[in-house]
């Protein structure tokens, strides 16, 4: 099975590169990545977990790929881009590990975080804690937290603002990465809001 923490090894080579880069542990799961070309007009349905993603939800155009990282469709992305606002999203959902500390919130969330500082050396977290939101009016409780680093991101190594959004629903966990310049928050905070909110859960 494919490295739990791999989700979260995200850097942003450009605008529109909305898949993982940074190096995994090797395993034969990977041979079993790919890419799925989405009929631009078309709801595209993850069959296993029966989310729903539209072509567009508000000023978010979803990418012409999703990425499959295993052989049955059960660990899946989705990439959202807003042009206007040069902000990127990724939404993950991919099971819950049976064995600590991935078998949990708490516990993978911590795993996450420990990547992404990793990953990038100059990463500072800024805000963490506990946040709800309301994906298609359903409550729902999860962990965040934001950084800033350095990223080659929108054609130019810049400043970003990095969102790390975790969740439990059902069976898996259910990931957000939002990545935009850092002097963007003020029109990147609602438009990734407004989106959240948008894009319903089963």
């Amino acid at each position: 099975m494919r490295a739990r923490t791999a989700h979260c090894q995200i850097s942003f080579a450009g605008f529109f590169l909305l898949i993982l880069l940074s190096a995994v542990l090797p395993t034969p799961a990977l041979a079993q990545e790919r890419e799925i070309k989405l009929r631009p007009t078309e709801v595209y349905t993850n069959l296993l977990s029966h989310f729903q993603f539209p072509p567009a939800i508000g000023t978010f155009h979803r990418s012409p790929t999703c990425t499959q990282y295993d052989g049955t469709g059960l660990d899946t992305s989705v990439g959202y881009n807003d042009e206007s606002n040069l902000i990127a999203i990724t939404f993950y959902v991919y099971p819950v590990m049976s064995t600590p500390p991935n078998d949990n919130l708490e516990g993978h969330f911590a795993v996450c975080q420990s990547e992404v500082l990793r990953i990038h050396s100059d990463a500072a977290t800024i805000s963490q804690g506990h946040i709800r939101i309301n994906p298609g009016g359903q409550k729902q409780d999860g962990m965040y937290a934001i950084f800033t680093f350095a990223d080659f991101f929108a054609h130019k190594t810049q400043p970003v603002r990095s969102e790390l959004y975790l969740f439990i629903y059902q069976h898996n966990f259910v990931l957000y990465r939002i990545t935009y310049p850092a002097g963007h928050q003020s029109a990147a905070d609602p438009a990734t809001k407004a989106f959240m909110e948008s894009l319903a859960w089963p």
